[in-house]
């Protein structure tokens, strides 16, 4: 198989058969890859798996995929990692973990149905009285909506958010 984009002159193209917005390295990257020119897991690997920098995360839950080794990602694991750059870890005595893994299995639309964001909010406010932080309650709502796109567009860097 090969390489199907064209290389962008500028900004990005949107790859068809992955799913993804690719810049002139990305499309270089998988050329690479398709020809059998780099060694190991090559970007086209990653792509052709569903799992490439810059695709959605509805990508990355294909059916193949859903394997023990398979490490799943969504809403919840992007949202710890959001709070842990803010220094807020999730304790093995909070609900931190059950709820990152409860936004998981809903997904990006599931995170978004008014009675899951309603359900979430309320953990994280229940969360942060015990802690005695200070909760915003639209501020919090911001971090969850950024959290979900995240997943949908993947947490490698050079994502346009």
């Amino acid at each position: 198989m090969a390489c199907e984009c064209n290389i962008p002159t500028g900004g990005a193209i949107l790859c068809k058969r992955h799913d993804c917005r690719k810049n002139a390295r990305m499309v270089e990257l998988c050329r690479l890859g398709a020809a059998g020119q780099q060694p190991g897991l090559s970007y086209w690997d990653a792509w052709e798996a569903g799992i490439g920098p810059r695709q959605p995360a509805t990508v990355r839950t294909r059916s193949h995929l859903h394997s023990p080794t398979y490490a799943q990602e969504g809403p919840g694991t992007e949202l710890k990692r959001l709070l842990k750059r803010l220094s807020i870890l999730g304790t093995g005595r909070c609900g931190c973990n059950s709820m990152a893994a409860k936004m998981d299995r809903w997904g990006p639309d599931g995170c978004r149905e008014p009675e899951n964001r309603a359900e979430i909010l309320d953990q994280m406010q229940k969360e942060a009285a015990k802690r005695k932080l200070p909760f915003v309650r639209t501020a919090a709502d911001g971090l969850v909506e950024f959290a979900i796109r995240k997943a949908e567009w993947g947490s490698r860097p050079g994502i346009p958010l």
